[in-house]
């Protein structure tokens, strides 16, 4: 097995699948300080109504990005300060976040964060109830062109594969997440079959 020390997932060919046996040790202390510094210094600032220049709010899927940032280094570090930054986060943007009839991405991204909020702490189930009940929706419907632009396989992309992974007696999940993503690939042509990662054909 390899052993990547001290570095991240996204590095040394882990994340490309270089090294496919490899098991990650985590960041090494100045990776570790850099992201502290990072996320101490946003949280002094947040949660705010407009954190951007013009009309922003902080409910919208920059800051859902953001906090996909966040927990995934509360992951590495245990760093009580962003958890508890993220967890206050929250009821700021419930309302908007997890509008239960939505089909927009940009609005779903959140979904990430609360998913990975509700698996912390399972017994707040009003942090996944509704981005249930908005991806259920979706799910169950026949409508299949709603990520037409590439960011939104970013966005909602990783919460269908989220539900699948927590619900996974139910496959309605990850079917409806590949013809989401069949959509825009056969049929918008916007994922191109390339070369990547330094050889190696991609399966799209």
């Amino acid at each position: 097995m390899h052993r990547i020390e001290g570095r991240s997932p996204d590095v040394a060919g882990y994340r490309c699948g270089v090294f496919p046996n490899a098991s990650f040790q985590g960041p090494d202390p100045g990776e570790n300080e850099i992201g502290k510094r990072l996320f101490h210094h946003e949280q002094s600032h947040d949660p705010c109504t407009s954190c951007l220049s013009g009309n922003h709010p902080s409910n919208i899927w920059t800051r859902a990005v953001y906090y996909e940032g966040a927990l995934a280094y509360y992951a590495l570090s245990n760093d009580a300060a962003t958890l508890n930054h993220a967890v206050n986060w929250g009821p700021f943007i419930l309302e908007h976040a997890q509008r239960n009839a939505t089909t927009n991405a940009d609005d779903q991204c959140v979904g990430q964060d609360y998913i990975d909020l509700y698996r912390l702490d399972p017994t707040k189930s009003e942090r996944i109830a509704n981005i249930k009940t908005c991806i259920d929706a979706e799910a169950s419907g026949s409508g299949v062109n709603y990520w037409t632009w590439i960011d939104a396989i970013q966005m909602s992309m990783p919460v269908f594969a989220k539900m699948g992974k927590q619900y996974g007696s139910d496959p309605k999940y990850f079917s409806k997440m590949y013809s989401l993503y069949n959509y825009p690939k056969t049929t918008l042509k916007l994922i191109i079959r390339r070369t990547i990662c330094g050889g190696g054909t991609p399966r799209l």
